[in-house]
């Protein structure tokens, strides 16, 4: 973990549209990516449909982009016979 000062001046060189991205995802999701627990994840659907319900007009795209700059893993997962894209280290509220 970085210290305090270092993410005080992180924080306000983040661009308001990034800042904005992650502020929704949490209050959705939770963000745990040292929980390597089978169920810590979410679908790619699920988040991209909270997203765009909490108003931020962002395409799949730009959303998955932003997915990888919070260090999210994407990966296939099979559930109930369907190959469903998750990420890993997020888990709905």
């Amino acid at each position: 973990m970085e210290p305090a000062e270092v993410m005080e001046e992180t924080k306000e060189w983040i661009p308001p549209a990034a800042a904005a991205f992650r502020e929704v995802l949490e209050e959705g999701f939770v963000i745990d990516m040292a929980n390597t627990a089978a169920d810590n994840y979410a679908t790619a659907r699920e988040i991209i449909n909270h997203v765009k319900a909490a108003g931020l007009n962002l395409s799949d795209t730009k959303i998955g982009q932003e997915m990888g700059k919070l260090g999210l893993e994407k990966i296939q997962k099979k559930i109930d016979g369907r190959n469903v894209k998750i990420y890993t280290g997020i888990k709905s509220i």
